[in-house]
């Protein structure tokens, strides 16, 4: 098996475990909705406690993904810049998560209010630089649709993020009107960009790892060949090399 198959085959894995911690992200939200409908008001606590658990648990699984993309191969050298950092951005973002959490449930009083203000952009630039890296990705991979998706994907994301600030400053300056007419808004964007982001995930893990396998055999063959020819097989030892017209 060539390195970079085994590469690509390993941030394949690192997608994988990106998207389940995406869906674990998702259902973190709608516990409390959901739970809330069924056990009532009383339990809201423990349903909260379990979303929180859902949270982290998504977000390691997040940032081992992220982690796992490190083994890019090494002649897609601009993609590989993007995803270091990503990484760097995605756990600084994790520490100061930490270090956020450990101020609320301790009293740690470990710079907390530069925790708060930081917290927000430094997980949204390793993000962006991650959506980024996938896009580098999908052209590695030549799936220049997938790019387009996740070019898609950071246009939403843009979107979204314009939008709950429009929201906040509505609500500060109209009260609960502002709520009434972006609420929906954002919420609609949030769910469309986790289906495209959702979407990307898995199309992308898919074409790296049949990227993976085609590197792999024209590596066992290394004869070159042009696009749309396919290698010829290892000759037997009788094979003259003659091959019919």
């Amino acid at each position: 098996m060539s390195s970079a198959a085994s590469s690509l085959r390993t941030v394949a894995t690192g997608l994988g475990l990106a998207y389940a911690g995406l869906c674990l992200s998702v259902l973190a939200v709608l516990t409390p909705i959901l739970g809330g409908m069924f056990v009532g008001p009383r339990n809201m606590d423990s349903l909260v406690l379990v979303a929180a658990l859902l949270v982290a648990v998504g977000a390691v699984l997040d940032v081992i993904g992220r982690l796992l993309c490190l083994a890019m191969p090494s002649d897609a050298s601009g993609t590989r810049v993007l995803i270091f950092v990503s990484v760097a951005f995605s756990l600084l973002a994790f520490a100061i998560s930490l270090l956020h959490l450990g101020n609320k449930l301790f009293g740690l009083g470990v710079l907390e209010q530069l925790m708060e203000n930081l917290a927000i952009p430094t997980s949204l630039v390793g993000t962006v630089l991650f959506v980024l890296f996938l896009r580098g990705l999908a052209l590695y991979v030549r799936r220049p649709r997938l790019a387009g998706l996740a070019v898609a994907a950071l246009i939403a994301g843009g979107v979204e993020v314009v939008a709950y600030f429009g929201m906040v400053g509505l609500i500060l300056t109209t009260g609960l009107l502002g709520l009434a007419l972006l609420g929906w808004g954002v919420l609609a964007v949030g769910l469309g960009l986790i289906i495209l982001y959702g979407n990307l995930l898995t199309y992308l893990r898919q074409a790296v790892r049949e990227y993976a396998e085609r590197r792999s055999q024209d590596e066992d063959y290394p004869i070159a060949v042009d696009e749309g020819v396919r290698p010829l097989p290892p000759a037997s030892p009788g094979d003259t090399g003659i091959r019919p017209s």
